[in-house]
């Protein structure tokens, strides 16, 4: 007789939805707005391949001004919202609008980061310098699924007095600000943290002045001349939201290191070719607003960054059995980190090393690649 197993949780194969179509879902006319008027702004502006718009090149866009002004007034006269907060409802309908812009100008290109990968990630060490941080592409989005990187989320929603259901997925857009001040370039990062409850995505948007010879932890702490410190929110340079930028910017160097390892995964549902967002029938209504599956995945193609642990020494590791005064030394598990390219090496870019365990085999380990699932 035997005993039926309880059969194991079957893992996901494409990221849930994310940020920015939680916000086509609010706002449909989005789907084919951002699009047409990211086209027309490329047109008009004439921008270089590497560029990316910026706050008051939207402004020139007769049809963004029409739909924030549109938006702000149904907060009005449909919502009963004072002037003031319809204004400011607006305007953080303009801060999306910016990072949608931009990941649509550049083509849409996301990251899924595996859970184990971004486990190893969110504790390597950020000792290098701002010369080799650079995004992959000039815009591009992040996507965070692990329960480490939705704890921080869920930190970070209850430190902004913010109630919602607990965090289901993080989508981080980064965007490329070019030269800000003589010598630096500007990073935004947008950080969305979606719920998937219907509600807009909680952003939180941070902005970084990276100088060659910076560190990343003095990246990391760095801002715009304009930003006043004492006006800052305290959650900006709270432990949750650094430890969250800290995995991003990993997350960012893996991209562009000599390691690199990416898989491309197509939606199982994709949106029609040149809109944003999915293109499914529309939601049943359940008490008078739209309810959409929390399963239901991305439309978006992404690029998938597995994570591995090797489980045994390096390739070339020396394993003798004892030190020369025949004490046993003790094997410990070494934690990924970066390491610089030797100058005299063609090939510049980082090296990414895994975690290994290193000292002297005192039992026989296979030597293998685990994939843990997340």
């Amino acid at each position: 007789m035997t005993k039926n197993k309880d059969k194991p949780k079957k893992q996901r194969r494409h990221p849930p939805v994310l940020a920015h179509e939680s916000l086509v879902r609010i706002f449909p006319e989005l789907r084919t707005l951002v699009p047409q008027v990211a086209a027309a702004l490329r047109a008009k502006l004439k921008l270089e391949p590497h560029e990316t718009f910026h706050e008051e090149q939207l402004q020139e866009s007769t049809p963004l001004m029409r739909l924030l002004g549109a938006h702000a007034e149904a907060c009005v006269y449909l919502d009963g919202l004072g002037e003031e907060d319809a204004a400011t409802d607006a305007n953080l309908l303009g801060h999306h609008l910016f990072h949608l812009l931009n990941y649509e100008l550049h083509g849409r290109k996301t990251f899924w980061v595996d859970a184990p990968l971004a486990a190893m990630l969110m504790e390597t060490r950020l000792d290098i310098d701002g010369a080799v941080l650079r995004l992959p592409f000039p815009t591009c989005a992040f996507v965070l699924t692990d329960p480490a990187s939705l704890a921080l989320a869920a930190e970070l929603l209850e430190a902004s007095d913010v109630e919602r259901d607990p965090p289901r997925v993080v989508t981080a857009y980064l965007v490329d600000l070019g030269e800000r001040v003589a010598g630096t370039s500007g990073l935004r990062i947008h950080a969305l943290i979606d719920s998937l409850d219907g509600e807009w995505p909680y952003i939180l948007s941070r902005d970084l002045l990276i100088h060659p010879k910076d560190g990343i932890d003095s990246i990391l702490e760095s801002h715009f001349p304009e930003v006043k410190l004492e006006e800052r929110d305290e959650i900006f340079t709270s432990h949750p939201f650094k430890k969250l930028l800290h995995l991003l910017l990993n997350a960012v160097l893996y991209t562009t290191c000599s390691h690199y390892e990416q898989r491309t995964l197509s939606s199982p549902s994709p949106a029609r070719t040149g809109e944003m967002g999915e293109r499914r029938r529309a939601p049943p209504v359940l008490g008078g607003r739209p309810h959409w599956p929390k399963d239901a995945p991305s439309s978006e193609s992404v690029f998938f960054l597995p994570g591995k642990i090797i489980v045994g020494p390096p390739a070339g590791n020396g394993s003798g059995g004892s030190s020369d005064r025949g004490e046993i030394a003790k094997r410990t598990w070494v934690r990924g980190h970066w390491r610089r390219a030797n100058p005299e090496w063609s090939d510049k870019r980082l090296r990414w090393i895994e975690p290994y365990i290193r000292g002297p085999e005192m039992a026989a380990l296979v030597e293998r690649e685990y994939r843990l699932r997340a």
